[in-house]
């Protein structure tokens, strides 16, 4: 299941391809262990 919304992939994309650390935090990241909450934005 991808969790991640299309615009989010991309900056993660770009973020890799850079290598810029970064860390995702907040509800997608609580979603990844299999807890439902949603707020639809990425915090990082």
């Amino acid at each position: 299941m991808n969790i991640l919304l299309e615009e989010h992939q991309e900056i993660i994309k770009v973020l890799l391809k850079h290598h810029v650390d970064f860390l995702l935090i907040g509800d997608l990241a609580v979603m990844y262990y299999g807890y439902g909450r949603t707020t639809g934005d990425m915090d990082l």
